[in-house]
């Protein structure tokens, strides 16, 4: 809304117009934070990262292996 809109609303339409924003972010922040969430689903809750005998975190190879 530009700020001549906001001078012409009336306290009640301004009190309104309050509650339709709050409740905007509030949806916004939860589809934001579901969004993140989802990225964590793709190993089972409390599922370790596979690791090496070193204690480094594989890789899986995208090609096939190199032969030395």
């Amino acid at each position: 809304m530009k700020p001549a809109e906001i001078r012409e609303l009336s306290d009640a339409q301004l009190v309104e117009k309050l509650k339709e924003m709050r409740a905007e972010l509030f949806n916004l922040r939860f589809r934001s934070r579901q969004h993140r969430e989802e990225g964590h689903r793709s190993r089972p809750h409390g599922a370790a990262r596979p690791r090496d005998r070193s204690g480094e975190v594989r890789c899986r190879r995208v090609g096939p292996k190199e032969r030395t």
